[in-house]
């Protein structure tokens, strides 16, 4: 959905909704496992007894200090939290999109995986690989360096 970077360091930046108001602290950035699109964020809001809704990022636009969400406070304050274990299942993606009206993205009617993962975890897991992949190309250079001085003797 979104590729602004650094999206997961704006965690506690300023959520409001379609009018302005300010509706609570941006939480979680989730990304979707497929194509490592920033797609859903969690939102706390509440003073005393913290909710934290699972809000989707279509139709959101972003200021130096704040995420603007193109639906209502009340919409939010209403919306599913996310599991108690963090996770997000195709299940509660369809969920929020009905609660806020948008379309969630196509898949198989019986895939219940974890689809979304938070942006930081995403981020960690390329580097990982990217190192991995590093390592590979290295030691791949090294044997060719190796090969190369025996058939210079």
């Amino acid at each position: 959905m979104f590729d602004v970077e650094g999206i997961q360091d704006w965690q506690g930046q300023e959520v409001l909704d379609r009018d302005g108001e300010r509706i609570g602290k941006l939480d979680t950035v989730f990304t979707d496992s497929e194509d490592g699109a920033a797609s859903l964020v969690t939102v706390k809001s509440g003073l005393v007894s913290k909710h934290v809704a699972l809000v989707p990022l279509a139709g959101a636009s972003f200021g130096r200090s704040h995420v603007r969400v193109p639906y209502t406070k009340d919409q939010v304050d209403s919306a599913p939290s996310v599991g108690a274990d963090g996770r997000i299942t195709r299940k509660d993606e369809v969920l929020v999109a009905r609660h806020f009206g948008v379309q969630p993205p196509e898949r198989d009617a019986e895939d219940d995986d974890v689809r979304y993962e938070p942006a930081g975890a995403a981020e960690a897991r390329r580097a990982e690989a990217a190192r991995a992949e590093a390592a590979k190309l290295e030691a791949k250079a090294a044997a060719l360096r190796s090969e190369a001085k025996e058939v210079e003797r």
